[in-house]
């Protein structure tokens, strides 16, 4: 009773990897450094005999310099890589009498992908030597935020038509991923960017054009609980629960901007007027949602009555969250652009194929 308990810990990695011939316009190898910070602080407060609180902080961020090194890279040519990680919790724990222990738990978490080039330039790929150079070519930011409230409480009965213990729950969780992508090169008059660029003996022959994205993806996960393990004979326990679950997944309203071209058109600048986009998202749309019921059914037969032999059977059904990597697979703002053949100062003289 009254007091508090603190635990921390301070942890880092650090590493070089040198892979052989990276980069390949150095005579010296650049090593690729990993680095990681983990500290995590942790307090526990303990008002009453009856009530408990945890309260605990986790920080962590991975720096990797030179992401996707091989020997057809420059430095240039690699990304950065950051992943920046939240994480809070609190549990608070109370007793009721002797028979009731409850708890009530928050968490929220933000963590950030991110891969960003060292110049804000265009790639360019000598297709007859296999080398990559000027620069990586796009950024790629990719953040992910969660907010979790959860309750669960275990009663224990005896004396009534046996003994019980009874657990039962709520459990729910909010979600968002976003990807935002952002091309850099040259831009032909509609906004698209010349990303990608294809070389042979040292003369441009090929090209592609892309715009970059931002996409965003919701989920709102349910789920409520009851189980109880009834052991009414002596020597055999039936174990009975049932859960509910309801997930959903949903594409938010977004205006389309995507950097500099209109969040809908068609690409007449290059004459292909039937090829249109429509990246506006007016209205909320669903990707999934879905209603389950999870029976759960199991036996223990205490073959002696000593707990030394028992034979158990069990019967559940088990769901998944459905997490917002999913539906990004099945959203309507992607990648869009073209690609084609090019004259040496990088000017499309016929096209190979649109993404739109």
């Amino acid at each position: 009773k009254d007091k508090l308990w603190f635990f921390l810990n301070m942890s880092t990695y650090r590493s070089e990897h040198y892979t052989p011939g990276f980069p390949y316009d150095k005579e010296v190898e650049t090593p690729r450094k990993d680095n990681t910070l983990y500290p995590y602080i942790k307090f526990t407060f303990q008002p009453s005999q009856k009530d408990t609180l945890v309260l605990g902080f986790n920080y962590s961020r991975r720096d990797i310099d030179h992401d996707g090194a091989s020997q057809y890279n420059t430095e240039d040519t690699t990304s950065t890589y950051k992943s920046p990680t939240y994480v809070f919790s609190a549990v608070w724990t109370h007793t009721f009498g002797r028979n009731l222990i409850t708890n009530f738990k928050f968490g929220a978490s933000s963590k950030d992908l991110r891969w960003t080039v060292h110049n804000q330039a265009e790639n360019y790929y000598a297709s007859d030597t296999w080398l990559n150079s000027n620069s990586y070519g796009w950024d790629d930011l990719n953040p992910r935020k969660r907010l979790q409230l959860n309750f669960d409480g275990m009663l224990f009965l005896d004396d009534f038509i046996g003994s019980h213990e009874m657990k039962f729950g709520i459990q729910s969780n909010l979600l968002s991923g976003r990807r935002i992508v952002t091309t850099y090169g040259p831009k032909d008059s509609e906004g698209f960017t010349r990303i990608w660029n294809y070389t042979w003996d040292g003369d441009l022959y090929y090209a592609e054009w892309f715009a970059g994205h931002d996409r965003l993806v919701k989920s709102f996960n349910f789920g409520t609980f009851f189980n109880d393990s009834w052991n009414f004979f002596q020597n055999l326990t039936l174990n009975l629960g049932l859960r509910f679950d309801y997930n959903f997944n949903y594409f938010p309203k977004q205006d389309g901007s995507i950097g500099d071209i209109q969040p809908s058109g068609d690409l007449s600048h290059i004459g292909y007027p039937q090829e249109t986009w429509n990246l506006l998202i007016d209205k909320r749309i669903a990707a999934f949602e879905w209603r389950n019921f999870s029976p759960r059914l199991g036996i223990i037969y205490d073959l002696f009555g000593d707990g030394t032999t028992l034979v158990k059977t069990n019967f559940s059904r088990y769901l998944q969250d459905n997490y917002t990597t999913i539906s990004f697979e099945l959203h309507p703002v992607n990648w869009v652009g073209y690609g084609g053949y090019t004259d040496t100062s990088g000017n499309l003289t016929w096209l190979d194929y649109t993404w739109v």
